[in-house]
Parts: C-alpha cells; structure tokens; sequence
C-alpha cells in the first residue's frame, strides 16, 4: 500500500483552508516527510495522508466540486519534497490555466496541455532519471489526448500520473486507475458506477475525499493555499 496515514481514523473533518495548509505544513514538519513524497491532505486527528512517489499507481481524482479538486492537486504540489533532484523541476501541473499553479512550489512547472508532449519525450530522453509526477488539472474537455494515450502514460515507469476530472468524464477513464480519490458526488449511479464493488456510504461534506483500502474507506481533507 503506498498511500499511507499515521491515522486511520474516520472520518475527516472540515477545516480553515489556511488552518488547513499550516497544520498540514506543521504536521508533515513534525513526522519527518520522507523524501519522493507528497500529502494528499489531514486525516481527522490532524496526521497526513502520504503518497510514495516512487511506488504509487497512477491516481484519479473526482468531485462535483471543481474547487476542491484544485484544492486536491494543489496541497499535492505544494507539499511534494524531491531530495537530489539533478533538475530543477520536480514535477509538472498541466492545465488549461496554468497561470493558476505559478508559484506553489518552486520545484514544480505548470505548463498548458499542448506542451504536455514535448515535456514528456524531454522526460523519457534522460537516463536513469527520477520518477516524474504529472498532475493533469480538470481533465475532459477541451484536452487532446484519447483513451490509449492516457493509459499509457498512466501505466509508464518514467512517471506518476494524478488526474483530477467530473463525475462524469471520470467514468469514462474510470478502468485506466486502479486508485480512486472520491469526492462529493450527489449522482449515485456515478458514485456507485466509480466506486464499485466497495461503495462509498460515508456521506462525504464539500472538500473531503476518501480512497478505498482494502475493505474500508479512508477519508481525508485537502489543505489549500
């Protein structure tokens, strides 16, 4: 399992966006983050949620809410620690309005989805380079990219792979992942269409997510800048 909490307690409480991002800042700093490593968001008791770089799958994020998806890649950005890197880019945010990540952390590019391609060959050109995670901002419409191409790079060693997208476009990409980040989602058919065979009973509130392990539901809240 390479999505980890110090905490499994359920479920995750609604915070201060702020408060959120400086407890989250203040608690990773207290455990020592590893290196490769990023916070998906705080569990209730305040402990992160970490996801490996290096080991874990390619991840799919979905919600009716886009602003807590942007709330989601942004507290990944912001937190993802890269000892040693050889470059100075740790990671790329790819999205149609990529003035929106300039900044969140200095080690990570946002580029727009039609420089996507060149990013990536660049990528795959270099020898024995680390893990590179690309984050894919409100991916559906308006994207150039089809069904085999994602699934490709979803699967591809050279990178990690986190997609945020609706409900409804989520669906249709929904067998490239086998780790889905769960927001709120009013439709049930859709819930229970992204969520089979285990569905997600625990009412989630505006800005919670939960992932699947094993048998159970882990619920967690994403910070925000």
């Amino acid at each position: 399992m390479s999505l980890t909490t110090l905490s499994p307690t359920l479920p995750a409480q609604r915070h201060c966006s702020l408060s959120k991002l400086l407890t989250l800042r203040e608690s990773l700093a207290a455990q020592t983050q590893p290196p490769n490593t990023y916070a998906l968001g705080l569990a209730a008791d305040g402990l992160p949620v970490i996801a490996n770089i290096t080991r874990s799958p390619a991840m799919l994020a979905t919600s009716d809410h886009a602003a807590s998806l942007q709330a989601l890649l942004g507290t990944i950005a912001a937190t993802a620690i890269f000892p040693g890197r050889q470059t100075s880019i740790g990671a790329v945010i790819v999205s149609r309005t990529p003035e929106r990540w300039h900044g969140i952390n200095p080690m990570a590019a946002a580029v727009s989805p039609k420089r996507m391609g060149d990013i990536l060959q660049y990528h795959m050109r270099k020898p024995s380079a680390p893990r590179l995670p690309i984050l894919l901002d409100n991916l559906g419409a308006g994207w150039d990219i089809e069904y085999r191409s994602l699934s490709l790079l979803a699967n591809a060693p050279e990178f990690h792979l986190v997609v945020s997208a609706s409900p409804r476009y989520a669906c249709r990409i929904r067998s490239i992942f086998s780790k889905i980040l769960i927001g709120e989602i009013r439709d049930f058919p859709t819930l229970f269409d992204l969520t089979a065979p285990t569905t997600l009973t625990t009412p989630l509130t505006n800005g919670q997510f939960a992932f699947r392990h094993q048998s159970r539901w882990l619920t967690f809240t994403p910070a925000t800048q």
